[in-house]
């Protein structure tokens, strides 16, 4: 079952998004509902009464609805107010996103230095290759001496 599954098996990784997607609009009317609940409890508790003895029923039911009202529009003027990311949180996700940019671009510098550094040894690569072709001054190939050079580095390098 799912239970043994949990325990016996690693935790898995979490995903990064960007918010908490369709809760926040459940948590938004779960607020609301709150509000409009809180008021018409109050106008049924008869507290409302106690505080405006000379209201009757129907002017108690719109008092409570221009409550209910205010206090909603506070609700929408504070949520507005304070800001969903801290601005110190914000900060330090600019940090994060320099500094990888900053690597980027160093990682791109890197490759593109490497793609030259290995452009060269190919083209240097190519002008051994004509030279290897070359004849010594007893009209004798070099080619052979050049691969028992590098042969003989070889050997010495696997020894060391």
């Amino acid at each position: 079952s799912d239970a043994f599954k949990l325990c016996t098996s690693q935790r898995p990784f979490g995903q990064m998004v960007e918010n908490i997607g369709m809760w926040q609009d459940v948590m938004e009317c779960m607020g609301m509902l709150a509000v409009i609940v809180n008021c018409a409890l109050l106008v049924m508790s008869g507290q409302m009464q106690h505080m405006f003895p000379g209201l009757s029923t129907t002017q108690l039911i719109i008092m409570a609805v221009i409550v209910e009202h205010a206090v909603i529009a506070l609700k929408f003027i504070l949520s507005y107010a304070i800001p969903d990311i801290p601005e110190w949180v914000e900060r330090e996700m600019a940090k994060v996103e320099f500094k990888r940019r900053q690597a980027h671009k160093k990682l791109e510098f890197l490759r593109r230095q490497n793609s030259l550094i290995t452009e060269d040894k190919t083209s240097a690569d190519k002008g051994q290759d004509k030279e290897k072709t070359k004849t010594n001054s007893k009209g004798q190939s070099t080619q052979s001496t050049i691969e028992s050079k590098k042969e003989q580095k070889g050997k010495q390098e696997k020894s060391k």
